[in-house]
């Protein structure tokens, strides 16, 4: 027998979404400015939790995705402190995020958002390291530096 949770799960929700800033979820309470890795987790738990039988997908997530969007820059990507800074971890874990909302994110957000991924790529250190291979190259943690296990993680859920 399998326990029914759903009254949990929508308490739950109604916390999450009680905790939200008017266009995102800061790193904890009290903040009031928005940031991409928390709002992106929000809404991957949202998302992934609610229940389409209900109807159609909530307007929450509107002002939520917009800010996401209002992030992108020229190369596609999103940043939320100065622009060219790229935290490619949380870029990928939004563009999960916003593949929750297929109806509700504008035209062109996400393929720019997966070419700017797609683009990017840790540098290629030479030395050699008998601890580690160097020479791969998966998604940094930002711009110019080497190649790390999570942000290639997570870059390689976005692009599945």
């Amino acid at each position: 027998m399998v326990a029914d949770h759903s009254h949990l799960v929508e308490h739950l929700q109604h916390r999450l979404l009680a905790s939200a800033g008017a266009t995102g979820w800061a790193y904890y309470t009290g903040k009031t400015s928005s940031r991409i890795e928390p709002t992106a987790w929000a809404l991957l738990a949202l998302g992934s939790a609610w229940d389409t039988s209900r109807g159609s997908w909530p307007d929450f997530a509107k002002p939520h995705i917009a800010f996401l969007a209002s992030l992108q820059g020229p190369d596609g990507l999103l940043s939320d402190t100065e622009p060219g800074l790229v935290n490619f971890t949380t870029a990928a874990l939004a563009a999960l995020a916003l593949t929750q909302f297929p109806s509700q994110v504008s035209a062109g957000v996400l393929p720019k958002l997966y070419d700017g991924l797609v683009g990017a790529k840790g540098v290629k250190i030479d030395a050699f390291d008998p601890k580690q291979d160097n020479q791969l190259q998966g998604w940094p943690w930002v711009h110019d530096t080497f190649s790390w296990v999570e942000p290639t993680a997570w870059g390689l859920l976005a692009m599945k």
